[in-house]
């Protein structure tokens, strides 16, 4: 049995079986329908959430708003609303450009990259209206166009910033702020920044590497090489790293629990993926559309439901449900036709099926292992440990 990722653009195809596929392409319409080789049945699309003819950079969510950088503006979406529209935060101009990332938000302010003349850090206070920045530092980079990562280190309320081959660590709450060197060389094109716990995650266009912040001597341990040397966007959720590939329109995923040092393709077919951000199981994908021959400029923000492999973050005390060979979703749960739904190994973590939910709301549950516990998920709306009896 075997598993179909479809891409869109942007107009949704379900495809409910395959017998067998090695590897597919097929074009239908503007569609490009792709599939690999893999081991259950099921179906997984992109669907496009926005789009806007300007191009979109990096993704950053505070609460359900996704925040979206461009190289003169700052874009907010909120991911809930029935029908998701775009609204400008920020204009960046006259600073210059925002090709930086968007640090996470603490105490209603975030840092950005500004790529003027020899590079400035600010610091954008969202919680004003219209919202206000000022300028943290300047100077940075003799050379801006090498200023792109950025990280914030919440628990400390540190910034890590990737400047030229160096990695600088700042302390945005002195005055001035302080600067430390942390890595004096090897940092070069750090396009994107991350802190997760004790570990500062670094994604250069051919590599995935992390550093210990919190050691009197960090060194740089490289965990995934031979990216495409486009690598540009990153996300970490749990212990998934997901990483965007330009050149080859594909997003990959490396596990940190693994120390394989070897990525996986999570989704292809892409158009130019740049930026990451995941919420909910969701994976956020800015993706450019633009068409050069015709001197056109559009983006759009794709959103990709993700393999349900975070049950362990769902606590083991929720009761288990009993079923026999089929299961019925009741009317009252915020589900419909279409949905795609996912039955994980409880104690192994191993996907068991991933499809999409049929018009009666009826679940086939006769494969199941009699006595083995099985988690069910439905998109967001419905998660429930369940039994073969």
């Amino acid at each position: 049995m075997k598993r179909i990722f479809i891409a869109q653009i942007p107009k949704p195809i379900r495809l409910l079986s395959l017998c067998k596929i090695v590897l597919l392409f097929v074009f239908w319409g503007n569609t490009i329908v792709w599939a690999q080789s893999l081991t259950n049945i099921g179906v997984q699309t992109v669907q496009p959430l926005v789009s806007l003819n300007k191009y979109f950079l990096r993704l950053r969510f505070h609460g359900d708003n996704l925040y979206i950088s461009s190289y003169d503006n700052i874009y907010s979406v909120d991911v809930t609303a029935p029908t998701p529209h775009i609204e400008t935060l920020y204009t960046a101009n006259p600073r210059g450009p925002v090709y930086g990332q968007i640090t996470p938000v603490i105490e209603g302010n975030f840092y950005i990259v500004n790529q003027s003349l020899r590079g400035e850090i600010v610091k954008v206070n969202a919680t004003t209206n219209p919202v206000t920045a000022t300028s943290l530092l300047t100077d940075v980079s003799d050379k801006s166009a090498s200023l792109y990562g950025i990280a914030l280190d919440k628990q400390r309320q540190m910034l890590y910033i990737s400047v030229d081959d160096k990695l600088i660590k700042v302390n945005p709450n002195t005055q001035p702020p302080s600067r430390t060197t942390v890595i004096s060389s090897g940092m070069r094109y750090g396009n994107a920044l991350e802190v997760k716990g004790d570990y500062l995650y670094v994604l250069q266009p051919s590599k995935l590497s992390r550093i210990n912040i919190t050691s009197d001597t960090p060194t740089v341990t490289e965990l995934a090489t031979g990216l495409s040397g486009a690598a540009f966007g990153m996300a970490i959720d749990g212990n998934k790293v997901y990483i965007s590939q330009q050149n080859r329109g594909n997003v990959l995923v490396y596990d940190l629990t693994q120390n394989s040092g070897t990525t996986q393709e999570l989704v292809s077919g892409l158009s130019k993926p740049w930026g990451l951000a995941v919420k909910n199981g969701v994976l956020y994908i800015a993706e450019d559309t633009s068409e050069p021959y015709r001197r056109t400029t559009s983006s759009r923000i794709s959103k990709f439901n993700l393999p349900t492999a975070a049950v362990s973050t769902e606590s083991t005390s929720t009761p288990t449900i009993s079923v026999g060979n089929f299961f019925n979703i009741s009317e009252k749960i915020d589900v419909k036709a279409g949905d795609i739904y996912t039955i994980v190994n409880f104690k192994t973590q191993q996907e068991f099926i991933r499809y999409i939910l049929p018009n009666d709301r009826r679940i086939n549950t006769q494969n199941l292992t009699r006595g083995v516990i099985y988690f069910l998920r439905i998109g967001n709306a419905f998660s429930k440990k369940i039994v073969k009896q």
